[in-house]
């Protein structure tokens, strides 16, 4: 059985949520470990580049995340 999670709009309290949960997602992307190839550093550098990113499009435009708790965005 599937279940189905609901698609909501992100809100700003939600920002620091989602950007943490996106540079998880990226942490170990072949870019970003060329780029910052120290795990601390990438991981410090990546919280701040994404919630910055998702700042920027909640405030221009449009970003969803999951229902409830930020599993995605």
């Amino acid at each position: 059985m599937t279940t189905q999670t609901e698609v909501v709009q992100l809100t700003a309290p939600q920002l620091s949520e989602a950007g943490d949960v996106i540079a998880r997602a990226f942490h170990d992307d072949p870019m970003w470990t060329f780029v910052l190839p120290d795990d601390a550093e990438r991981s410090r550098v990546l919280r701040w580049f994404m919630e910055s990113g998702t700042r920027h499009c909640h405030i221009f435009g449009e970003v969803y995340t999951t229902g409830g708790m930020v599993e995605g965005a």
